[in-house]
């Protein structure tokens, strides 16, 4: 969930800032080289904030493609980690966790004018240039652990 802005420039392109809630993690067996971690899954939770450049591919007809690109800071706003044993409550490791992931997106999408309104749908790559949990707080192995993903996307635009 989220929102965006579309600010056009000369020609066919445009800037589009976002923020969007985003949920991500993994399911892991182990920590590498950490006997006190066991098999559980990482759900963590982040505003994630992209600066994308545009290029709308100019067709005739209401359907403009696009592909776009840019960097992006996510903001953690909670990790917490399961271990699949009975009786065991996820726990809080948002200390081990880096506060702020930057990363990149690149993708594609189609824009659809349709009475007055935009459609857009999109799909992208995203990849963490910064790993996902802090240096000083764990152990070189799972420091360099990074998110990456496909994310589609269906919008609205006025």
């Amino acid at each position: 969930m989220g929102g965006f802005v579309q600010i056009d420039f000369a020609g066919p392109f445009a800037l589009q800032p976002e923020a969007a809630y985003i949920q991500k993690g993994f399911d892991i067996s182990t920590i590498p080289n950490d006997p006190n971690v066991g098999a559980g899954s990482l759900a963590l939770d982040y505003v994630e904030i992209p600066i994308l450049a545009k290029l709308q591919i100019p067709v005739a007809g209401p359907m403009t493609p696009t592909v776009f690109g840019g960097p992006a800071v996510g903001i953690n706003l909670n990790a917490e980690f399961d271990e699949p044993r009975p009786g065991t409550d996820p726990r809080d490791i948002s200390d081990f966790v880096n506060g702020t992931e930057i990363g990149a997106h690149v993708g594609a999408g189609l824009d659809v004018e349709a009475g007055g309104v935009l459609l857009m749908l999109d799909a992208r790559y995203t990849r963490g240039l910064t790993g996902v949990f802090d240096d000083e707080e764990i152990n070189d192995a799972a420091s360099d652990i990074k998110n990456e993903g496909f994310r589609l996307s269906l919008g609205i635009g006025f």
